[in-house]
């Protein structure tokens, strides 16, 4: 039996699962071979995890029963059956309350009238479990990130432009900016804080610029002592060389005549030291001393700065970009924002004030930005 490659399970909103309608086949179809559909954002898709809110259960079956849930979620609302095939799925629902917050797992399903018509998506559920508020909220946050995530590859995407060109991906981001206001919403009405994504920390890395690597290059001060302390080593060094001539024993036996002429010879090799005069030259050490000055390096700044923005910067102005139909975000929303996500150690004041110095962002009115 031929080899197939098992895919993850993807984590989707209702809005893009929807839309879900591209089946994607290699060669001739086989029984055993999973059926694998592209999603408007670029996924390849066999299993998928949505969370939501179970608002209607019914059995639609005839001879056996053959549950059916509808699920919504902040974006809309999708299916999910579960037969005789998936007897713990089935179980589960029977046990679920209307209305209940639930996380459904399973394998995306297709159906298109024979007559023909719109292509009906579902999911044939393997596992439902009703869950608290909290977790609901936590997987939709999840489920948005790597949304987002994939929309950002997209326009790389050969498959995607070819079968989802006119898809209307601006519909979907106005989702994941919804439901991220209802999950913020959520959680001040219940008093804890918002969930947290499960994508890696990247927080860390916009902490790098933090990192005053500027200070380094001031080694400058470490000539200074150097200087110094070669005269008082070329003193030290003339001294002993006078020293073994004129030991103190013979200097009673000398005459003061001698000692006049000694003393007119120390006068006379004085003036070779005033060369020590050269101290001024320490004015150029007062150069290095502006060096210091050399960080307005930061030119960059007024002209080309994508490649200068880190993944903070880049972040939040996709967040502002997501929100420029709908106008100014607050700063304290887009602070929310970032902390749903997951990264509410980024100093949003500091991003903000480098993507306006950048060119990349808008202040119209005080506390409010928009992206250019």
């Amino acid at each position: 039996m031929e080899q197939f490659k098992r895919l993850p399970t993807i984590r989707m909103l209702m809005m893009e699962l929807m839309g879900t309608t591209i089946q994607l086949q290699n060669g001739e179809k086989d029984t055993y071979q999973p059926s694998i559909f592209l999603s408007p954002t670029g996924a390849e898709v066999n299993k998928v995890l949505v969370a939501g809110v179970a608002v209607e259960i019914e059995d639609v079956g005839t001879d056996n029963p053959f549950w059916r849930v509808r699920v919504v979620d902040p974006t809309g609302a999708g299916f999910v059956y579960a037969g005789q095939y998936q007897p713990e799925a089935s179980k589960a629902i029977q046990r679920l309350e209307v209305p209940s917050f639930v996380v459904v797992s399973g394998k995306l399903s297709h159906y298109t009238p024979e007559q023909g018509g719109e292509t009906i998506v579902s999911i044939r559920a393997e596992s439902i479990a009703a869950v608290p508020l909290e977790t609901r909220d936590h997987a939709l946050v999840d489920i948005a990130a790597h949304t987002i995530n994939r929309i950002k590859t997209t326009k790389a995407n050969k498959n995607v432009q070819c079968y989802y060109g006119n898809y209307d991906l601006g519909s979907l981001a106005k989702g994941i900016s919804t439901l991220l206001d209802q999950v913020i919403e959520d959680s001040a009405q219940s008093g804890t804080a918002p969930p947290v994504s499960s994508p890696p920390p990247a927080a860390k890395e916009p902490e790098s610029p933090k990192q005053p690597e500027a200070k380094p290059p001031a080694p400058a001060p470490e000539a200074r002592p150097p200087e110094p302390s070669k005269e008082p080593q070329a003193a030290k060094s003339e001294q002993p060389a006078k020293e073994p001539e004129k030991p103190p024993a013979e200097q009673p036996k000398a005459p003061a005549a001698e000692k006049k002429k000694k003393s007119s010879k120390k006068d006379a090799a004085k003036p070779p030291q005033e060369p020590q005069k050269e101290l001024p030259k320490e004015a150029p050490n007062e150069a290095p001393k502006e060096q210091p000055k050399e960080a307005p390096k930061e030119e960059p700044k007024p002209g080309n700065t994508a490649n200068v923005l880190g993944d903070s910067e880049k972040m939040v102005l996709d967040i502002l970009k997501t929100h420029k139909p709908q106008g100014a975000l607050a700063k304290d929303t887009i602070a929310n924002v970032l902390r749903a996500l997951g990264y509410a150690m980024l100093n949003v004041d500091a991003i903000l004030a480098r993507l306006k110095v950048a060119g990349e962002i808008i202040e119209p009115r005080g506390g409010f930005y928009q992206a250019v």
